[in-house]
């Protein structure tokens, strides 16, 4: 069986673009074209999505990390969509989802900073625990 190696020279040609016709549609894909152009940002949901993910972040802490990840997917979201001329919307979702991932992180705080204080405060009691705990 004979193997035939491929050449070593290679040539890259590149071809201009076309030029525009009066049809051609740009960015517009057939979907927007029959939504009217508007679609809803998929950055604004997944930054909500992943508000919602946070939330449960008082029980297990470390989903903090998903409210601070759906703050900043958010607030990209909310950039791009100024940008876009009116081609995308989904303001009101990437505020959601910032707000969301907000409250997230900031429960993802309060467990620990209770049992931080609860720790001190015996430390400093000689051991009890606070009255009515």
């Amino acid at each position: 069986m004979v193997v035939r190696q491929p050449s070593k020279l290679v040539t890259w040609v590149r071809f201009p673009s076309p030029a525009p016709t009066q049809y051609d549609l740009g960015h517009v894909s057939l979907t927007d074209a029959a939504t009217g152009g508007v679609r809803t940002d998929t950055q604004a949901v997944v930054s909500i999505v992943l508000g919602i993910l946070s939330l449960p972040s008082l029980v297990f802490p470390p989903g903090g990390a998903l409210g601070i990840a759906a703050i900043v997917v958010g607030v990209m979201a909310r950039h791009r969509i100024t940008r876009s001329e009116g081609r995308l919307k989904g303001q009101r979702i990437a505020i959601a989802g910032i707000i969301l991932g907000a409250l997230g992180t900031l429960m993802a705080l309060v467990l620990p900073a209770f049992l931080v204080g609860v720790l001190i405060w015996s430390l400093f009691h000689g051991g009890r625990l606070p009255e009515g705990a």
